[in-house]
């Protein structure tokens, strides 16, 4: 049998080989972008975070596609990440879109599936699951406490109380973030609780908790028996996703964030009106317990002369519902509308004991006076449980000076001695309205002998002093000039020097990134840096577990903790560099 190749087998062998590469290109060439989505982890614990992951494969969306979620499963942060995922240190020709999900409700969630457009072509994803756990066994003792504190159980309608809200996290745990502490308003005026808590380091049952106190008051608005709370806030934290061993170092226990309400109790508070008995007629609903002080100044002038009288009010209680205190007798003077200062502001809501208010008011005498009569004003006591008037003392002044008197009829001017005035108290009408006349005794214009406009000025481009400075100014531009491109040139070679290596680290800090990822990465970044020590070895060790054992391929592809990825990224910014 001759085997022996002939020119037409030759022939037939090429044109068979063409037409299988052609079938191969045009099979590759009709290949289109595959989309598929999928949800890291698929399991997780009531407010926990879970992420959906949508990969394009030879392609990149049109534009971002809003996210179509079921009733119990809503979005962590309304923006999404974009990336490209890795295989082999190397990225694909892939691109991702990732959301961070949520959901409270136990259960199995089916996410529908997703569209979006790549050259304006729709495509759809594949439907996954959410699988909600709620687990006792899974970390609930590593939950945070909460617990509500009132001054009081029994105060009156009016009354300012100091409100405690304490949260307590487990040493295990990483808080993240507190939200808003908020208390129900039905029957209470609660003053909003700060946002900077007292943090402190307590024991509970041997354990020892991170606490935080939010400190606040609260004042009844009616009487009768009522429930306070239970006081409410959304907190972030990370917990340790082993139930088993909780206590293992964050770097050995992967955290999984949750977000969580913890509970909290609720207090009876019984309020009682105030009593009718005793109540003075001057009194405006004022509660609590206070003292006052009356300055004033100037103590000698004149009739018709003004006054500034100052009241301070100090003491704890309802310093909203003050009000200026009353003059006792107020025929002898003209008041003006008074001006409320606060003199101090307490550091804490809940501090009342150094609270302060002040008021100013412009009072003026209309006839020889020789004192300011008090002030007064009413509250109720809840020390003493009855009414209060306090009351300034009165003040010593010397007004000087005649009134005029009001003009006599004229039957009576002819029997009245002509240009002798009567003393007597300064009619309305009559009345100064103070102003105020401003002495100026440290300015003095200095006119000059001739106007400069008509003076004769030589041309600026005679003048030696105006080349000079033009000269200057010109060679510190061009100083500044030859500086900045000096500037640019050295920053612009230090960069071609080390781009890859920052590439690399922009690349290690970016957010999704899984085990194998990370490690490989890093080992990227160390070899191009050259570094070296003990410290670097484990990075090592971690890259050839994750990128080449066949049994940490499911563990590679879970996302790096957050704790882990600034323990790797620390010991890569310390690590020494391998001296040539």
């Amino acid at each position: 049998m001759n085997l022996k190749p002939t020119p037409y087998r030759l022939s037939a062998f090429c044109l068979l080989l063409a037409g299988l590469m052609a079938f191969l290109a045009t099979g590759a060439l009709a290949k289109g972008p595959k989309v598929s989505a999928t949800v890291e982890p698929d399991a997780i614990q009531p407010g926990g975070f879970a992420l959906f992951v949508i990969t394009i494969e030879e392609g990149n969306a049109d534009e971002a596609t809003p996210l179509v979620l079921p009733a119990n499963v809503e979005l962590a942060h309304p923006l999404p990440s974009t990336g490209r995922p890795q295989s082999g240190g190397r990225f694909q020709y892939a691109s991702t879109i990732t959301w961070q999900i949520t959901s409270d409700v136990p259960g199995t969630h089916t996410i529908p599936a997703q569209e979006l457009h790549i050259n304006g072509v729709p495509y759809k994803t594949n439907a996954t699951k959410l699988v909600v756990r709620d687990d006792p066994d899974a970390g609930n003792q590593l939950e945070p406490l909460m617990t509500l504190e009132t001054a009081k159980r029994q105060i009156y309608v009016g009354e300012v109380v100091p409100v405690t809200v304490n949260l307590y996290a487990h040493r295990q745990t990483f808080v993240r973030r507190i939200g808003l502490i908020e208390l129900p308003k039905d029957n209470f005026a609660i003053q909003r609780f700060p946002t900077q808590p007292n943090e402190s380091v307590i024991t509970i049952g041997n354990v020892p908790y991170r606490a935080y106190a939010y400190q606040s008051t609260l004042s009844a608005l009616k009487p009768g028996k009522f429930k306070l709370g239970p006081a409410t806030a959304e907190v972030i934290l990370d917990i340790p996703s082993s139930a088993r061993e909780p206590f293992l170092h964050p770097l050995l226990n992967q955290m999984e964030p949750r977000k969580l309400r913890p509970s909290c109790n609720e207090i009876e508070i019984q309020v009682i009106p105030l009593p009718e008995e005793g109540r003075p007629k001057d009194f405006k609903g004022v509660v609590g317990d206070f003292e006052i002080t009356m300055t004033a100044d100037p103590k000698s002038l004149n009739v018709g002369d003004p006054i500034s009288v100052d009241i301070t009010i100090t003491g704890t209680g309802n310093f909203d519902a003050l009000m200026m205190p009353a003059m006792v007798e107020q025929n002898d003077w003209k008041l003006y509308p008074p001006k409320r200062y606060n003199t101090e502001s307490p550091n804490e809501p809940s501090d009342a004991s150094g609270q302060h208010i002040g008021f100013s008011q412009v009072i003026v005498p209309k006839g020889p006076l020789k004192n300011i009569p008090p002030f007064e004003f009413s509250f109720f006591s809840p020390i003493k449980k009855q009414y209060v008037t306090l009351r300034t003392k009165p003040v010593a002044i010397q007004v000087k000076g005649v009134a005029p008197s009001a003009p006599a009829p004229a039957a009576a001017a002819s029997t009245s001695t002509a240009g002798t005035p009567s003393v007597g108290k300064l009619p309305d009408e009559l009345e100064k309205v103070p102003t105020v006349q401003p002495i100026v005794t440290d300015i003095l214009t200095v006119m000059p002998s001739q106007a400069s406009l008509l003076a004769s000025r030589p041309a600026l481009w005679r003048s030696q002093r105006f080349l000079v400075a033009n000269a200057a100014a010109f060679g510190l531009l061009a100083v500044l000039i030859v500086g900045k491109l000096l500037t640019h040139w050295l920053r612009e070679r230090r960069n071609l020097n080390d781009a890859a290596t920052r590439k690399l680290w922009r690349d290690l800090n970016a957010r999704g990134l899984s085990r194998e990822q990370f490690y490989t990465l890093a080992a990227r970044y160390a070899e191009s840096r050259r570094l070296t020590g003990e410290q670097v070895q484990p990075i090592l060790e971690h890259h050839e577990k994750y990128s080449f054992s066949p049994g940490a391929a499911e563990a590679g592809r879970e996302p790096v903790p957050s704790v882990e990825k600034s323990s790797v990224l620390a010991t890569l910014r310390s690590a020494p560099v391998l001296q040539a």
